[in-house]
């Protein structure tokens, strides 16, 4: 049987597949000599074309593979050093942060030693004075020893008078040992460990797109057997020009740069200009739209287009469809919806369910398949890419523990009683009240915060006690301040 509609020879299962519906006949001397003179006189010319095409479109692939091979080859390198470098990298941070608590945990071992070398002597002085004296000191007769010039035993109990007095004279002592405790370092890490787990989880972004970003100005574009003029950058298109493609390095399109005499426009995969009204002109019949990288906006497509194309890998938002279109025709795209209520051709590459619309036919997409097959099947390579965020992961690595110290002061307790300088300080706690008429005020350690006022305007001398842990702020305390000062 031969399919009369389509001049192809056909068995059952294609009649009930590929040509349903169309009109056949037997085959005969009449069909027969019509297709074999086409074959003749059309399609062996053609198939001498083909073979040049078809090498081209394999140096194409072989090309465009070659340098998807070396990139991968730089990825992997690039990687490979990277985590190289991390792995001598976090040895260093390691020993430097140990290094770290080593240098303070020997600070606080030294104030440990020295504290327990004055404990020591001073038990040492107080034990040997006691022990001396104790159960002697109410026998021992002062006048009968100084008045004794060949004994220095008054000599020795003056020395030990001496010593006990500056033991325990105005607890200096004591003090010194307490600001000695004061400097004992409290040494805490802070464990930034799982946020650089994650920074090194994103070191590398590999992100893939399709290789027709990377699109050249093509040298020829056919459609439907005829060849159409490539627009450029600055291209100055001859008046009479139908047919035009516009090339994926075009950077703008001024507004009459294309003639009015243009009918069928083609958008080349990779054309990446936002198209606005006016750019291109109501003369357009035909509108070829690619896989462009900009979205249609209202306006964009001529209100005189009368078939719009979406062609393979065309993924774009469309605002506006024309109410002149009739023909919308689907090639291999993923939108199901669109902004049209007429008849809709698709391809049998155009594999989806669409949606708000009930007029659909199929149709065969015309010439050159084999050659869109091919140029569809290299729209498909992945062009991979990596983001290096290495420098930002080392970052946070240096910071994966941050060592902080405090002083121990902050455990200081309230005194019951202040007195420097012979007079005796008022005690202000947490929501104290003082008195109108107190002059002296010594702030304790547990205070949290001073409300304004809360210190009356007759306090004119003021202490800050060891441990007060209040960033103080203008009007917290009273002009009427004469004298601030530190006790511990």
């Amino acid at each position: 049987m031969i399919c009369a509609t389509c001049k192809d020879v056909v068995c059952n299962e294609c009649i009930l597949l590929d040509h349903n519906g169309h009109k056949f006949g037997r085959i005969d001397v009449e069909n027969s000599k019509e297709i074999f003179e086409e074959f003749k006189n059309n399609h062996l010319q053609n198939l001498d074309k083909q073979i040049g095409i078809n090498n081209e479109l394999l140096n194409k692939s072989n090309n465009l593979f070659k340098s998807i091979e070396d990139k991968h080859t730089e990825n992997v390198n690039t990687i490979t050093e990277v985590f190289k470098e991390l792995s001598k990298i976090l040895p260093i941070i390691e020993i430097d942060k140990i290094k770290q608590l080593v240098t303070l945990y020997d600070e606080n071992k030294d104030i440990n030693t020295n504290i327990s070398t004055i404990i020591h002597d001073n038990l040492n002085n107080i034990n040997l004075i006691t022990n001396k004296y104790k159960n002697t000191i109410n026998h021992i007769n002062i006048d009968q020893i100084i008045n004794n010039n060949n004994s220095y035993q008054h000599i020795e109990i003056l020395k030990h008078c001496c010593q006990s007095r500056l033991l325990i004279k105005d607890n200096q002592n004591e003090n010194k040992i307490k600001e000695l405790i004061n400097q004992y370092k409290n040494v805490n890490i802070v464990n930034n460990s799982k946020q650089v787990k994650e920074s090194i989880k994103e070191i590398f972004e590999i992100s893939n797109s399709l290789s027709i970003t990377n699109v050249k100005d093509p040298k020829r574009v056919t459609a439907g057997g005829k060849e159409y003029f490539i627009y450029k950058n600055d291209s100055i298109i001859p008046n009479g020009t139908v047919r035009v493609a516009i090339a994926p390095s075009v950077k703008t399109i001024k507004i009459g740069s294309i003639p009015t005499s243009v009918q069928y426009l083609i958008l080349l995969d990779g054309f990446n200009v936002e198209l606005t009204e006016g750019m291109l002109p109501q003369s357009i019949k035909s509108l070829l739209v690619g896989a462009i990288k900009k979205p249609l906006l209202k306006g964009s497509i001529p209100n005189g287009v009368l078939c719009l194309f979406l062609l393979d890998g065309f993924n774009q938002a469309i605002s506006e469809i024309p109410q002149s279109v009739y023909q919308l025709l689907l090639f291999d795209t993923l939108l199901t919806n669109f902004p049209y209520s007429k008849t809709i051709y698709r391809n049998p590459k155009y594999k989806q369910k669409l949606t708000h619309c009930s007029n659909v036919n199929n149709w065969d997409g015309g010439d050159n398949q084999n050659e869109n097959k091919i140029n569809e099947l290299m729209n498909q390579y992945k062009n991979v890419n990596i983001v290096n965020n290495c420098e930002q992961v080392k970052e946070s690595i240096k910071e994966i523990f941050e060592i902080t110290y405090s002083p121990y002061i902050t455990n200081v307790k309230d005194p019951k009683r202040v007195i420097s300088g012979g007079a005796e300080y008022f005690i202000y706690k947490e929501d104290s009240m003082v008195l109108n008429g107190t002059t002296h005020v010594a702030i304790a350690p547990s205070t949290k915060t001073i409300k304004t006022g809360s210190i009356p305007t007759s306090v004119q001398a003021l202490l800050l006690l060891d441990g007060f842990n209040v960033e103080l702020t203008e009007g917290m305390l009273p002009q009427s301040i004469i004298s601030i000062g530190w006790c511990n």
